[in-house]
């Protein structure tokens, strides 16, 4: 969770206007009200989930939209290198065991079409359900034109359990009416996932896309719709 406020000022503030409109309080039931605002049980956890919260954030990555802020942390983790992201203890659970967090840039697509890009990055995690990177391309409509996540490789895919830095890669083709790329990397469910250093670069044809189902083939394929 994002703290966009101090809760002590908060609190302050609280027990200043419920004041003035006849409503005394004390300083420690303006705390505890604080509390219950941020979606706390009491004062003291939100002041520890606050501290555990205060991680640097690296320049030039966000987290996605749906990321679910409520149930990870992330950010730099300077003792293993790179970024990271991990589940809250406790927090996860099968109800909500859908839950992930993303990191993400976005780059204008202009000196890349018409070319083959390659993403790769190094990935550690521990007792992960599920951690992977991932990229797609857009045109100037939002429509997505290319996409891979590694979840549905053989081998290679997701990391899942404990592993030491592997690295992890990407190919797609940036065909011309591209306008953004964007990539990043995902953590769902338990575990906690690491992340460094991400590299792109333009590769030739010998080197095979990695997208599956794609929506644009480079020639007709299964017009029988067989299964294999």
């Amino acid at each position: 969770m994002h703290f966009t406020a101090d809760p002590k000022t908060m609190a302050k503030a609280l027990r200043t206007d419920l004041a003035a409109h006849g409503l005394p309080l004390s300083h420690a039931q303006c705390l505890e009200i604080t509390a219950h605002q941020f979606g706390y049980r009491d004062w003291n956890t939100l002041i520890a989930r606050q501290k555990d919260d205060l991680l640097l954030q690296p320049r030039h990555w966000s987290l996605t939209n749906n990321t679910s802020a409520l149930y990870y942390r992330f950010g730099l983790d300077p003792k293993r290198g790179g970024a990271a992201m991990l589940a809250r203890r406790g927090e996860i659970t099968k109800a909500n065991a859908g839950e992930f967090a993303s990191y993400m840039q976005s780059v204008q697509a202009g000196e890349f079409r018409g070319q083959r890009l390659r993403l790769r990055a190094s990935l550690a995690s521990q007792t992960a359900d599920s951690g992977f990177i991932w990229m797609r391309v857009d045109d100037g409509h939002n429509n997505i034109l290319r996409f891979d996540n590694m979840t549905k490789r053989p081998e290679n895919g997701p990391l899942k359990g404990t592993h030491d830095w592997v690295e992890r890669t990407i190919v797609l083709d940036i065909p011309e009416p591209a306008h953004t790329i964007h990539y990043g990397f995902l953590l769902k469910g338990h575990g906690t996932l690491w992340a460094k250093d991400f590299r792109l670069d333009t590769v030739g044809p010998e080197i095979k896309t990695t997208e599956r189902n794609g929506k644009v083939l480079t020639k007709p394929e299964n017009l029988d719709f067989t299964f294999a």
